[in-house]
């Protein structure tokens, strides 16, 4: 080999005839239809929120960059996808500047502060909304629900507008449909592995079956499934690429580390949000997994 040296670049690391760019806009392209589902069940008031987010994120990178690295420039969309997703896990009644300040924190001090894209260790978007949730969990609750859920029963919702959309809950867990359309192109186009998202929908349902109660998921699978968050967390979250592991084995493991955690915080935890926070959980056993599946390979002697 002599003393010739190979560049390395950060993550994503693909197996396939894509760069970064590319891959960035096949991610954003699979937002697309989550995001059109949010605007049409939350109307204007969403758009406003990805707007207000994206230009956030936008300007807390040339900012970073300006200060850091002496320049301005975008190397790719990735802050702007993270401003979206934000969105996604917001409730639509909350003030403009909220999912901002998310996306500012994740930008800064999840991405920029650990190297850039595919240095952060945790998921940007999951981080976030837990940060948002520590902070300003009073701006989440929506005073005029809480006090309507207090004196009347809420109507059912037919398991036909569970999967293909109603407004209820985030802006982006309105439509399954929309989720898994995202998910399914993702999948066509190479970006994302199936392995990791079946594993965790398989875990979430077998957990839930094994350790679920009061309503959710008792003896159900299917019905425990359709909730937004976990095809959110499933698809979009547990296969980025810096805080998930790269190889198919380890993929299967985080699956099913990160459906156990939904399923305690969702049903013993009563948390809807469980499944952000359990991503968060997944991420951290990220190298201890990643360690226990890569093959080793023996240094032969010269």
């Amino acid at each position: 080999m002599g003393n010739k040296l190979f560049k390395v670049s950060s993550f994503p690391h693909i197996h396939a005839n894509k760069d970064v760019k590319s891959i960035m806009r096949d991610v954003l392209i699979s937002l697309l239809p989550a995001m059109a589902a949010g605007i049409y069940f939350y109307k204007m008031q969403s758009l406003y929120m990805f707007l207000f987010s994206a230009a956030a994120a936008v300007l807390s990178e040339l900012i970073w960059n300006r200060i850091v690295k002496g320049k301005f420039f975008l190397e790719d969309v990735s802050s702007i996808i993270t401003s979206i997703l934000i969105v996604l896990v917001m409730p639509n009644f909350v003030p403009l500047w909220l999912p901002a300040a998310g996306t500012v924190f994740a930008v800064i001090f999840v991405k920029e502060l650990f190297g850039g894209l595919g240095q952060n260790f945790v998921n940007p978007a999951a981080t976030a909304k837990v940060f948002i949730i520590a902070s300003w969990a009073t701006l989440l609750v929506n005073p005029v629900e809480a006090v309507s859920s207090a004196t009347t029963t809420a109507p059912a919702v037919s398991m036909k507008d569970i999967f293909i959309g109603y407004a209820s809950g985030n802006i982006g867990e309105a439509s399954i449909l929309a989720l898994l359309i995202g998910g399914l192109y993702l999948i066509i186009r190479g970006v994302i592995d199936w392995r990791a998202t079946i594993s965790y929908l398989v875990s979430v349902a077998l957990f839930s079956l094994i350790i679920g109660k009061n309503g959710f998921m008792t003896g159900d699978a299917v019905t425990g499934l359709m909730s937004g968050s976990i095809f959110i967390a499933g698809i979009f979250m547990i296969n980025d690429f810096g805080s998930s592991p790269m190889n198919s084995l380890g993929k299967i493991i985080f699956g099913l580390v990160c459906g156990l955690a939904t399923v305690i915080f969702k049903v013993i935890g009563n948390n809807s949000d469980g499944a952000y926070y359990a991503v968060l959980v997944a991420n951290l056993f990220m190298p201890m997994i990643e360690f226990f599946t890569v093959p080793k390979f023996k240094k032969e002697a010269i």
